[in-house]
């Protein structure tokens, strides 16, 4: 799980934390099950995606998109893995598929001008965590193929198996000296759903 800086492991099983590492500010993270990619939330930007080895949350190199130097606007909200490839969020609805070897993009979809977060691929379709639901996309066309409906905003979205791993949102707040604390949930909770063939 990746919230602001830090990265946490969690043992999906119990919802324990079972070690924790201080990283860049992440937006989102995604694996190709030998090492993890950190989705950085200036990505728009030129901000780079971290490869990180997972046993140590060391950095082993970055990926920079070049055609986003230079951008002003700042912002990506999730990233994911499929066949060599990685898709990242990007500005007003766009996901972008990136090549990690070079950091090009190689093509850009729109699924509505919405706020999406959180993504991961279930097999066949990137499931995109948007306000009020999960989006099912096809990866080749970015056509959205179905929605799965949410009772609130999730924060992470996860596979176990055929499972969805799903963690709300978390609110924050201020302090009378600003400084920013979590105000709901107080805990990570990590709810499963096994979605209707």
């Amino acid at each position: 799980l990746a919230q602001n800086d830090r990265l946490i492991k969690i043992d999906v099983k119990t919802g324990k934390v079972r070690d924790e590492f201080l990283v860049s500010t992440t937006s989102d993270i995604c694996t190709d099950g030998k090492v993890l990619y950190l989705g950085a939330y200036g990505w728009t930007k030129g901000n780079p995606i971290r490869v990180v080895d997972p046993a140590d949350g060391t950095v082993i190199r970055e990926i920079v998109t070049r055609k986003n130097l230079g951008n002003r606007a700042s912002g990506s909200f999730g990233i994911a893995y499929r066949n060599g490839m990685l898709f990242v969020g990007g500005m007003r609805g766009k996901i972008h598929e990136i090549d990690p070897a070079t950091g090009e993009i190689t093509q850009t979809f729109k699924i509505g001008n919405i706020r999406h977060g959180a993504m991961t691929f279930n097999g066949d379709d990137l499931l995109v965590a948007c306000f009020d639901h999960l989006a099912r996309i096809d990866p080749a066309t970015g056509k959205t193929m179905g929605k799965i409906p949410m009772n609130h905003p999730v924060s992470l979205v996860s596979m176990d198996g055929d499972q969805i791993l799903l963690a709300e949102k978390w609110i924050y707040g201020y302090t009378k000296d600003h400084k920013k604390i979590r105000i709901y949930p107080e805990t990570i909770e990590i709810s499963r759903l096994t979605p209707r063939r």
